[in-house]
Parts: C-alpha cells; structure tokens; sequence
C-alpha cells in the first residue's frame, strides 16, 4: 500500500464532481486521511491495508446492526492503492472540545460510550474470524509499525497479545481505542458516534476497557465510575486489578510510542 499516493486523485477517483478536498483537522502522522464534499453529503477518505480495510468493512456492519454508531465503511482500488470511504459522523471530536466542557458533560458523553461498549459484548463476532486482522495483537503490528517501525509493531504487538489473555467468556468484538480522538460529540455537546474502525477487533473486554479506562484517568477522573456502571448495566464483572495493570502499561506504552515517533520525526 503506498501512503505516498496523491489523497485528492483518490477522492476524484470515486468521487469525480467532489469539492472542497482537504486534510482533517487533525491529520494524523501518516496524512492517509482526507475530508470531501459532493452533492451526496461529506465524506472521508483513508489509505489503508487491504487486509484492514476489509475488516474494518466488516466490523462497521456488525456495530451498526448491534446499535452502534460507527461509519458505514465501503472498500476501494486506485492505481493498487486501497482505500476507504465513508460518510461523516457530523460534530467534533470530544478531544476537540472537551476543553470547553464541564466535568458533568464528560462523565455523560463516557456514560454513553460505557452503553455502547456493554452493546459490543453482545456482538456475535464469528463473521470476522476468518479475516487476517482479526485479533487486536494482528491490528496493533500493522498501526504500530505504519506509525513507528516494524520492529516496535512486533514489539508491541507481543505485548497486546499477552495483555488479551483470559477466558474465553471475556473475549468478543470490542472498539479497542475507546478515546476522545475517537468520539464523536454533536454540536449540543452530546455523544454522536465513534471512529477509528482500524481499533475494532476480536479482544478480551478487560484489555478493551482499560484502553478507555486509561485516557478516562489521564484526564483526571476515576476510572472505577466506569466499571462501576459497565457492570450494573450488563450484569458482567470486569477484572479490576488487571484493568489497574493494564492501564499503568498503556499509558508507558503509548508515551513511549509518541516519544519514538517524535525522535523519528525529528530525524527526518
């Protein structure tokens, strides 16, 4: 896949009478993404890997036939550059906004996110489990080296693969990127959709939820508030103290990874 390929001959490519083609406004390192409109509506463009692209394909029928709020995703081919393309969730990025939020504001947009994630462990996940990027250890290889090296993605991919070990009654098609880059807020500041369907793979939910429990207690809050509703509301347990765990690790991991990408970017 060539992240090199010029975004707006893609666009053009299915999208001939497109208009006002441009970066979002957060590009991402990898600039694989682009915004259009046409007469049909707003729509986004992503490079990706053909093995993720159609996983992701999948998984948006999935989420949405379960009550899930993802973008419908359709799989194209240009100059042997594949892509995706999907129509907008309109509003913004709770990363976008949260600074203008209170903290009653956050904990409801999350208290949302928590009823989504509770509507995930009820998915019937065997549609995927064919498809090469079908774990989220297969998924954290193909980001992490897009976005640092290969070596780093089997790296961490070892490691994502140990944090999802457990039982089998823990495992099922969870959004394992559960963060405010990835939630989509309405213009009336309520929660409006998630993104970032490279994220959604065959995973243990204590793995899944620590990602989102991690960024909840970054901010500040007390990531119990979400363990506390996820299980009065699906009558499921979560692992507390490997939730604790894993979120100590993630947040080393995801510094480190921004710190290498940083000293990569600098040495260009």
């Amino acid at each position: 896949m060539s992240k090199t390929e010029n975004i707006f001959s893609i666009v053009r490519s299915v999208m001939p009478y497109a208009y006002d083609i441009r970066y979002p406004n957060i590009p991402g390192c990898l600039n694989s993404v682009a915004i259009a409109r046409s007469k049909h509506g707003e729509f986004v463009f992503k490079i990706n890997h053909h093995d993720m692209a159609n996983k992701n394909a999948v998984v948006s029928e999935l989420l949405n036939d379960g009550g899930i709020h993802v973008p419908h995703v359709t799989v194209h081919t240009y100059n042997a550059t594949c892509f995706e393309k999907y129509r907008i969730i309109p509003g913004r990025t709770l990363y976008e906004c949260m600074g203008d939020m209170s903290y009653e504001q956050i904990h409801a947009i999350y208290a949302c996110v928590v009823r989504n994630f509770a509507k995930m462990s009820r998915i019937d996940w065997t549609a995927v489990k064919d498809m090469p990027c079908k774990y989220m250890h297969q998924v954290a290889k193909y980001n992490v080296s897009d976005v640092n090296n290969p070596v780093m993605g089997k790296l961490f991919s070892g490691a994502v693969r140990a944090m999802n070990m457990g039982d089998a009654d823990d495992i099922g098609l969870y959004h394992c990127g559960l963060t405010p880059e990835n939630i989509i807020v309405d213009n009336d500041g309520h929660f409006s959709g998630i993104v970032d369907l490279d994220e959604v793979a065959i995973s243990n939910q204590n793995y899944a939820f620590a990602i989102m429990a991690a960024k909840y207690q970054k901010m500040g809050f007390d990531s119990s508030e979400l363990i506390d509703y996820y299980e009065k509301i699906s009558n499921k347990k979560l692992n507390r103290h490997h939730i604790d765990t894993m979120c100590n690790i993630t947040n080393v991991g995801k510094y480190l990874m921004w710190r290498m990408s940083h000293i990569r970017g600098n040495t260009k």
